[in-house]
């Protein structure tokens, strides 16, 4: 990876974090940063899924992700994670994390969420047609241009060793 590449990723997780936790401070008791917080985590969760294999590079990517987006330790990181699961086991639309996400998110905040989720798409090597597609539906749903979908994609690809 170039050196600008090394320089982007660490921008794109303090942005992140900047803006959800920026958030934590607004509304009744901190509810809108921990919903944008949570919804993250499913997105996440989703993606680790998408192939329907359970693969523990792909979890430990997006625990990776929680963790330096959100300067959370391992074990929260673990929780919020867990509780992902829990509700994307459940989730028939993403309509509602997208939602959250949009309300909380700037343009770039979101298109670096859509890179974190690449990261977990490609942290198992092989990425699945379903994953695909889940993050076309995410990009789109998270208002990312094409064309930030792809510099995403491609940052993330570069970074998982695909050059």
């Amino acid at each position: 990876m170039g050196t600008q590449g090394q320089r982007i990723k660490p921008i794109m997780w303090q942005r992140i974090k900047q803006r959800l936790q920026g958030r934590r401070n607004h509304g009744a008791g901190g509810e809108t940063g921990e919903a944008a917080v949570a919804a993250a985590a499913v997105l996440l969760q989703l993606m680790a899924r998408a192939d329907y294999q359970d693969q523990a590079e792909e979890q430990a990517a997006a625990r990776r992700a929680l963790m330096r987006a959100l300067d959370l330790p391992a074990a929260r990181a673990e929780a919020a994670l867990a509780a992902a699961a829990r509700q994307a086991g459940g989730a028939t639309d993403l309509f509602s994390f997208t939602r959250t996400l949009n309300r909380h998110l700037s343009r770039q905040g979101r298109v670096a969420l859509v890179e974190a989720l690449w990261v977990v798409a490609y942290a198992d090597g092989v990425l699945d047609k379903h994953e695909r597609h889940l993050m076309r539906r995410l990009a789109d749903l998270l208002h990312v241009s094409h064309r930030d979908y792809i510099a995403a994609k491609m940052r993330a690809r570069a970074a998982a060793g695909g050059g």
